[in-house]
């Protein structure tokens, strides 16, 4: 924190939920999580602060003699509403506009069955840019470059995009749009995720200088789990840079990750009653995990869960299950940063029987931090699976062409080649010059040559490649020492 600001020390819970609450609440500065299943009265929590701010017995703030108590509350049970950037200067242009956009939300109720709705994105651009020609004296131009830059900074926290926001001379109206991925769009162009987490971020931004502490409902609504952990680590962010206390109410896996489990706390029920504790206990754990199955103490439906990055992963640890008969289940996640963040997680909670598979990537992890900051992490000593799909003896006994004028090792040669990527230019190099051994291909990104080698080799679909190749692997005995690395989940 850069200053000391006026934050909430401690809530006391005496009458709410009709006495269902034991002991108070703490709080501290920065980034407070709240979490807890439907029932355990996260959402009457925040609108006991609002109530009771005012009351030092109830809400005890860190000063008690800065009279200031201005509370935030933002409520985000549905995106925010979209509105294109004429509809947004006409509002900015009423009177009293920006002062109107701050007492939508200042110690505002939270409103737990009713959806209250954050302003646009441009209407945040346009409320800016007219306070700045008011407030700074600044030439419309002037204000739109001002407002392009702020905004554009805050806006990759989150998302690599640019914010294009200018003000025509002649037609005196703003232009505004925001490019992604070489793509313009409008504000009604974005994803329902992408509007809801922008308009969120710019709503905090723009009341950051009326008030200290910030209390927001459920801030993951319509966002995938990518966009929720971004969002979290941007209220960590923006606590620290603009000295804010936030208290948030979630049902985000992202409180079991780092470096968020360190600002959270569970409600939970213990003997009738709800009580706060560092750590989530079982039920919680399998209803906020989102996980197909259910974790109970470590021991899931299935002998041992797996995590895994992608498609390929799953498929190929699916048919040696098959082919070893034990029962694991497989989790895919989508990519390996996703995969450690779960085994991170795991590890704080110290969970067994859960595993933990990522490609290597040539990234190789540190021994040490295997053991002390992953749970059961295995991180592959090869590039990805694929690479362990190369072996000449297996790949010859599988091989499916009818004329077989080139050895395996000359099409696995011709695929990298046919490779237009920048990091095969060093391989094709080795090819030329007769260098290119078997090790060597161990680091080399064989999910890229995968589809075209076995085309060559007669096989329309990569499901069948792989099976195949591990049928025979196992009916000559080396499915163990070809996968010697993951085996050991099998046994």
């Amino acid at each position: 924190m850069k200053e000391e600001n006026n934050y909430i020390k401690s809530v006391s819970t005496a009458n709410l939920l009709n006495n269902l609450f034991e002991g108070n609440i703490t709080f501290k500065n920065g980034l407070n999580i709240v979490a807890g299943e439907n029932g355990t009265g996260k959402t009457k929590l925040l609108s006991h602060i609002v109530q009771n701010r005012g009351s030092q017995s109830i809400v005890e703030f860190s000063n008690t003699a800065d009279t200031r108590k201005n509370i935030v509350a933002f409520s985000p049970k549905r995106n925010a509403q979209k509105m294109l950037i004429e509809q947004a200067l006409n509002v900015a242009r009423s009177e009293n506009a920006p002062q109107n956009a701050l007492k939508e939300f200042l110690n505002r109720q939270i409103e737990e069955n009713s959806f209250s709705t954050i302003k646009s994105i441009s209407e945040y651009l346009t409320l800016s840019h007219q306070t700045q020609i008011e407030t700074e004296d600044k030439k419309p131009s002037e204000a739109s470059s001002s407002v392009q830059e702020e905004f554009g900074a805050i806006l990759n926290k989150i998302f690599d995009y640019k914010i294009n926001f200018s003000w025509n001379t002649s037609t005196r109206k703003l232009a505004f749009d925001i490019a992604k991925t070489n793509f313009n769009l409008k504000p009604d162009n974005l994803s329902t995720g992408e509007n809801a987490i922008i308009s969120l971020i710019f709503a905090i931004y723009f009341v950051r200088k009326d008030t200290d502490v910030y209390l927001i409902d459920e801030p993951e609504v319509h966002l995938n789990w990518q966009l929720e952990e971004k969002l979290f680590s941007f209220l960590d962010w923006f606590c620290n840079e603009h000295s804010k206390q936030i208290i948030i109410a979630t049902h985000s896996r992202a409180c079991f990750i780092d470096p968020f489990i360190d600002n959270s706390q569970f409600l939970l029920w213990k003997e009738s009653k709800i009580i706060s504790s560092s750590k989530p206990d079982e039920k919680l754990l399998t209803l906020l995990s989102g996980d197909i199955v259910k974790i109970i103490g470590g021991v899931t439906a299935k002998d041992k869960l797996v995590y895994v990055e992608d498609n390929s992963h799953k498929l190929i640890l699916d048919k040696i299950k098959e082919l070893k008969n034990v029962d694991i289940e497989f989790v895919k996640e989508g990519s390996c940063e996703n995969v450690k963040r779960l085994s991170k997680a795991f590890k704080k909670l110290n969970i067994e029987n859960v595993y933990f598979l990522v490609d290597n990537d040539n990234k190789p992890i540190a021994t040490a931090d295997l053991t002390s900051e992953y749970a059961n992490l295995i991180q592959l000593k090869k590039y990805c699976i694929e690479n362990y799909f190369l072996n000449e003896e297996i790949l010859n006994e599988i091989d499916k062409r009818s004329v077989k004028t080139r050895t395996i090792k000359q099409l696995i040669e011709e695929s990298i080649k046919e490779v237009n990527e920048p990091s095969f230019k060093s391989y094709k190099k080795l090819i030329e010059n007769n260098l290119l051994d078997t090790e060597m291909l161990d680091f080399i990104d064989s999910s890229k040559i995968i589809e075209t080698f076995r085309g060559k080799l007669g096989f329309s679909e990569k499901k069948t490649f792989f099976e195949e190749y591990l049928i025979k692997a196992n009916e000559k005995g080396l499915l163990d020492t070809i996968f010697s690395e993951i085996i050991t989940l099998f046994v």
